[in-house]
């Protein structure tokens, strides 16, 4: 008992320490985000929106791009943060803020849930992982299904252009969202997460972009019970290639893909697809638990690949179709 209470206290004090190094680093690198009066909005800022939903106080950052024009339809990506993280710490980790001007899309960024009444260790129920959001069975879906109600009536979005992107915790809820809502999801880029949630089948095909480093010790790279001394061993996480392979034929593809190889990249493209949907591998050789070409999480986290950059990737496969 001892020892579970000091393993406890250490986890605890180390979630502190590098959530509130999160946090902080957001904050002196970003400009100031609003609060949730409309009229102080500023174009080009980002704000910060409340909801009820589920008679649950629920929260999201938008982020618009510099030129926003009211009189133009705006596609949409929605990033996810990993678990025992915020909205905030996504934002500062995968730099999308940095590619707004060039890309001209609206960025949307969810607050999971926690035990605690502010932004500060939360999670996502995205099926058995993880933590407070998934043990108080809270309703995500419904929550996104508001999120896109409240900006279309906010903004001039796409509806036929929102995509899907997160990691770890996020990454698994991007697979669940898109198994459960193929017919409003355009496209899907999963970071270092496993597709847990695996539907019987649906007929949307949906383009697919996966990122996973074979040395991730959260989320195993072949699955499995997780490595990492802070997560959950009651846990057991699909592998990468059980998620590429219902997606290849979920969309229809050929099942041989075509495969490139950098130094330490491999990228299998699986083309062929129904109405195009693609399905994209990238293989991170020897790559842990982190953003590809982002900053990392926190301040124990695991440092990113240099070799690419997720994020630019994901934005030209989506937003200016280049993979498509």
């Amino acid at each position: 008992m001892i020892k579970k209470y000091i393993l406890s206290f250490i986890l605890v004090l180390f979630i502190v320490i590098t959530s509130s190094y999160s946090v902080n680093a957001f904050l002196n690198n970003s400009a100031a985000l609003n609060g949730d009066n409309y009229k102080k909005e500023k174009v080009g800022s980002c704000r910060r929106n409340t909801i009820v939903v589920d008679g649950i106080k629920r929260t999201y950052y938008i982020c618009l791009p510099p030129k926003y024009n009211s009189k133009k339809a705006y596609p949409v990506l929605f990033v996810f943060h990993g678990g025992e993280s915020n909205a905030k710490n996504i934002l500062k980790v995968t730099k999308f803020r940095n590619y707004q001007s060039k890309y001209n899309f609206i960025l949307v960024a969810p607050n999971g849930l926690g035990r605690f009444k502010q932004e500060f260790l939360l999670t996502w129920n995205a099926g058995h992982c993880a933590g407070y959001a998934r043990d108080s069975k809270v309703n995500e879906i419904n929550f996104f299904n508001a999120i896109i109600e409240q900006i279309a009536n906010l903004y001039n979005i796409d509806r036929k252009r929102i995509y899907l992107t997160g990691i770890s915790n996020g990454a698994m809820l991007t697979y669940k969202i898109a198994s459960l809502l193929p017919d409003i999801i355009a496209g899907i880029a999963p970071v270092a997460g496993a597709m847990n949630y695996i539907p019987n089948s649906h007929k949307n095909p949906i383009p697919v972009i996966i990122f996973h480093g074979t040395e991730d010790k959260h989320i195993l790279y072949k699955g499995g019970i997780p490595l990492h001394i802070f997560e959950e061993k009651s846990r057991v996480d699909n592998s990468v290639s059980s998620a590429v392979n219902f997606w290849v034929k979920n969309n229809k593809c050929s099942i041989q893909p075509i495969r490139n190889k950098t130094k330490n990249i491999i990228i299998d493209k699986y083309t062929n697809c129904e109405n195009n949907a693609n399905v994209i591998l990238y293989t991170i050789i020897g790559a842990k638990h982190a953003w590809p070409g982002g900053k990392k999480d926190s301040l124990f986290g695991d440092n990113p690949s240099r070799e690419i950059n997720a994020s630019k990737i994901i934005l030209d496969a989506f937003i200016q179709d280049k993979y498509f």
